[in-house]
């Protein structure tokens, strides 16, 4: 009987290494200077830029294209909070938690758990109004409305990743 736990603990604490070892899987740090801006992906994730002077974007998308990381850098006075509001009226979201206002690594930050349409599909996704100094950004990480809660943490990790640079 004694054998029997034992086995059983040393399945439960095997699942949480192999878990914990997926979430360990190696990074990649995108580091936009010419923004002031660095974020991380998993490794394999490939990332773009793009934009004329006016709406320069950089663009991360997961391998099977689950998952879509977006930050616009914006010529605009306005604070993240209005950034946040004026996104999600252009986006035509539906908040479906209470917004969030803080400092996220030095950034200050307006964030929101939402859905609505990101990249033409069904779409779960959190939005975030964001400034560091002179700098104003949209961002949003998106996934399938049917993958969010499945990517959730991966997610979170991402938007935690969030760095201003000087």
């Amino acid at each position: 009987m004694k054998r029997g736990i034992w086995l059983v603990c040393g399945c439960i604490v095997m699942i949480g290494l192999l878990g914990s070892l997926a979430m360990a899987q190696d990074w990649y740090k995108f580091s936009w200077k010419d923004h002031s801006i660095e974020f991380k992906t998993p490794a394999g994730w490939k990332t773009t830029t793009g934009g004329d002077d006016e709406d320069p974007y950089a663009r991360s998308l997961s391998p099977d294209s689950s998952i879509v990381v977006v930050v616009y850098t914006l010529d605009t006075k306005l604070a993240p909070r209005g950034i946040f509001e004026k996104a999600v009226k252009d986006m035509d979201l539906s908040l479906t938690k209470r917004p969030e206002e803080g400092d996220l690594n030095g950034l200050l930050i307006w964030l929101c758990e939402a859905t609505g349409k990101a990249e033409t599909q069904d779409a779960g996704l959190y939005v975030m109004g964001a400034s560091y100094k002179k700098h104003k950004y949209l961002i949003y990480v998106a996934t399938k409305r049917s993958l969010f809660k499945q990517n959730r943490q991966l997610i979170n990790r991402i938007l935690n990743s969030f760095t201003p640079l000087d």
